[in-house]
């Protein structure tokens, strides 16, 4: 029996953003990084909290990084 991962999967704009986002950048910082505009990163974010289902940016970060622990772990297994 083939199990589904709880954890959602992310896609390659969202995967930079949400790094930058647990190395601690603002949208603004990111938005320049990107060459994007900073609310262009706010609706990537909320978009973000709605897959990982986040209750505020706090909990997003913590989401992103125990989904990364989680798939270095699998990468190691």
């Amino acid at each position: 029996m083939c199990r589904r991962s709880r954890t959602p999967r992310q896609t390659s704009p969202t995967t930079t953003s949400s790094s930058f986002l647990i190395e601690g950048q603002t949208t603004k910082e990111i938005g320049d990084l990107l060459q994007l505009s900073p609310r262009t990163i706010e609706h990537r974010i909320d978009r973000l909290k709605t897959r990982f289902e986040a209750r505020n940016l706090v909990h997003l970060v913590a989401k992103l990084v125990a989904n990364q622990v989680g798939r270095k772990d699998r990468e190691t297994a």
